[in-house]
């Protein structure tokens, strides 16, 4: 994978939040294969611009990277406030473009629970 400056990761990610079938779980078109394909179609498009060789599995990659290392970040400020630590011990994100992923937030889809469930 390319190495992506940090206009263009921004500007990926802008992409990422208009296609609201590939994070929205919320959404009607969230389980829609063919709305997903197309909008996986749109972000490769946009992609190949700066990775020419970029396929599906690049942008899903990076997409997965993003939320992954976003949802850590999160769930460290969550940690923070519950602990009821004071405006100076609040931990502060270290990931630059952490609030520009703000908007994945409450869009964990739930596990389901196999506890209480007999096999």
């Amino acid at each position: 994978m390319a190495t992506w400056s940090k206009d263009f990761l921004l500007k990926f990610i802008e992409l990422f939040q208009q296609e609201e079938c590939l994070w929205k779980v919320k959404s009607k078109d969230y389980n829609n294969r063919s709305k997903k394909d197309a909008s996986y179609e749109t972000v490769i498009g946009k992609v190949q611009a700066v990775e020419p060789d970029a396929m599906r599995d690049t942008v899903v990659k990076k997409i997965n990277n993003s939320r992954s290392t976003f949802r850590k970040e999160y769930k460290k400020v969550v940690k923070s406030q519950v602990s009821g630590a004071g405006a100076e011990e609040m931990y502060a994100p270290r990931l630059w473009y952490y609030n520009q992923l703000l908007f994945l937030c409450d869009q964990e889809a739930p596990h389901s629970s196999r506890r209480g469930k007999r096999q």
